[in-house]
């Protein structure tokens, strides 16, 4: 079953992916928090984990996320509090 959305059907979960994905934003991020550290500019390192974040959302379908792990909280209470807490 292929678990990308259709317009990126001819990708397969497989080592060769995993590597072009760690150096399109492993090696990008090392050398972005290496600028950051030097001259205290953090926005660019925000990108990039934005985009890391982005990704899964963007290559997978729904039984891809799943695959990998994301769904739904059970209970979104939890999540309000942290987020509650994380502000004060």
């Amino acid at each position: 079953m292929n678990h990308f959305r259709s317009l990126f059907s001819q990708l397969k979960f497989n080592p060769a992916l995993g590597l072009f994905l760690i150096l399109l934003f492993g090696v990008p991020r090392f050398a972005a928090v290496l600028w950051a550290n030097q001259g205290g500019d953090y926005r660019y390192v925000a990108l990039l984990f934005v985009a890391m974040w982005l990704l899964p959302y963007i290559l997978l379908n729904k039984s891809g996320r799943e695959e990998i792990g994301l769904k739904k909280p059970a209970k979104t209470f939890g999540f309000i509090w942290l987020c509650h807490l994380a502000f004060y």
